[in-house]
């Protein structure tokens, strides 16, 4: 393979940013280039490889992963995020902005507080959608909705109220009448 090879210890032929975690079992990605690439095999196969290297470090079961695409707030250009998701309401999607707990909020939620109009692609196929940060009532239950498979979120939300903030509660409504192109505003 290359020069990476599954074994215990330090091996000077093995990259960095490509690690074995357990021996013999699986290998462990990170950085950048590995943000770019799980992009792309996600908008090819719609399997995140991080997303389920994280489920594996948390000992959960793999959540489906889309390809979600805002327009850049500032800059105008589409922008591309890989978020685990949950079926919620009338075909509706909830994702959540966690920022893993961090005191802002990410880019892609501000994108859609900008500009609700993205697109989302699931199962390798491409929708286009209106994204909206949930409150109230709609939010409680979504949450309640990702708890159900991904119980750490909790601790998000726990840790991004201590810091200041309410973690954003995404719903997706798909946009009906609405080519599959991802057209500008």
């Amino acid at each position: 393979m290359g020069g990476m090879h599954l074994r215990s210890g330090p091996d000077p032929q093995v990259r960095p940013g490509l690690e074995p975690v357990i021996p013999n079992q699986w290998w462990r990605i990170r950085g950048r280039k590995a943000l770019v690439a799980d992009k792309r095999v996600v908008h090819l196969t719609g399997f995140s490889y991080l997303a389920w290297q994280n489920c594996k470090l948390r000992h959960v079961s793999y959540t489906p992963c889309l390809l979600l695409t805002t327009i850049g707030r500032s800059s105008g250009m589409l922008r591309e995020t890989v978020l685990p998701y949950h079926p919620f309401g009338d075909g509706e999607l909830v994702v959540i902005g966690s920022n893993s707990g961090g005191s802002a909020d990410p880019s892609w939620v501000e994108n859609l507080r900008a500009e609700p109009r993205c697109w989302m692609r699931v199962r390798r196929q491409d929708r286009a959608a209106l994204g909206r940060v949930a409150a109230g009532e709609e939010r409680a239950r979504a949450l309640s909705t990702v708890l159900i498979t991904r119980p750490y979120a909790q601790a998000y939300e726990n840790r991004t109220q201590l810091l200041g903030r309410e973690m954003p509660i995404v719903i997706l409504s798909p946009r009906l009448n609405s080519s599959r192109k991802k057209e500008r505003p």
